[in-house]
């Protein structure tokens, strides 16, 4: 039996000392007493009280960084390649998005378009999502995209043009051994005007 199991089951004995109780006070020790990765004893099980240390630590660590980029990813040149694939795959294949030479008459771009739910797709790659779990929660067993909100497409996205976002983090909250963590992530290209491309908020959240 560990600690908490044990002192748990002691608090049983105490008529004024609900389980609930119990679980509040271990969350609010929690939240003041953070303690630093680098002290934290995981087991291949792993400690429910040791997570939820984790996720408290996760938490205090984010709410600093409200409101900051955290992530700014490489550029990236979209090519027709990728485009062609992306149509292939969702059955949308309209020629302003696979027809070359068709657009180079016909479209006002003169060449063709990235589809919008592409530009979409690639957002975790291009804004560094993947760095930013490494770099922050390397050690979460286990971390799910919940959705996305505010998805805004600002302007076309040309075949050739190279493509990067940046990653803002907006909130952080904490239930337990989950943290829940909503981005801003703003898709650009390298072109002078009408940069923005693509814009939309992402919840992640992560488990302990």
């Amino acid at each position: 039996m560990n600690v908490l199991s044990y002192l748990k089951e002691k608090s049983r004995n105490l008529p004024a000392f609900s389980d609930l109780e119990f679980d509040n006070l271990i969350a609010k020790w929690t939240s003041n007493h953070v303690m630093r990765r680098d002290r934290l004893a995981y087991t291949d099980d792993g400690l429910v009280g040791t997570r939820v240390v984790r996720a408290a630590q996760l938490a205090a660590d984010m709410q600093s960084r409200l409101g900051h980029t955290l992530m700014e990813g490489d550029w990236l040149t979209l090519t027709q390649q990728h485009i062609d694939d992306f149509a292939r795959l969702t059955g949308d294949e309209q020629w302003i998005h696979t027809d070359p030479e068709r657009c180079r008459t016909e479209s006002p771009y003169r060449t063709t378009v990235a589809h919008g739910f592409l530009l979409l797709a690639m957002l975790p790659e291009l804004a560094g999502v993947r760095a930013i779990g490494e770099k922050h929660y390397p050690d979460a067993k286990f971390v799910v995209n919940c959705g996305l909100d505010n998805v805004n497409f600002l302007n076309p996205a040309k075949c050739g043009t190279r493509v990067r976002a940046k990653t803002t983090l907006l909130a952080c909250e904490r239930q337990g051994r989950r943290v829940d963590l909503r981005f801003e992530i703003i898709a650009r290209s390298d072109a002078v005007k009408r940069s923005v491309l693509c814009e939309s908020e992402v919840m992640i959240r992560v488990y302990f």
